[in-house]
């Protein structure tokens, strides 16, 4: 069954976290709270924290400061 519709690439979305949706302090601050919670860690970054650790850039910097 044809639909008449091409099979062609129209669009090509890129996304960097934060940029379309904000996906950072309610979406990774808490899966980060939640493996922290799982792994036995007491360390629970609130928004305000977590504000401040997105001003460092790379991850693996920001993951050695703790709250």
């Amino acid at each position: 069954m044809k639909t008449g519709r091409s099979n062609q690439l129209r669009a090509v979305l890129f996304d960097v976290d934060g940029t379309l949706a904000d996906t950072e302090r309610d979406g990774h601050r808490l899966a980060f709270n939640a493996a922290f919670a799982e792994f036995g860690l007491v360390w629970d970054w609130d928004a305000e924290l977590y504000g401040e650790l997105l001003t460092i850039t790379g991850g693996n910097t920001r993951s050695l400061r703790t709250g």
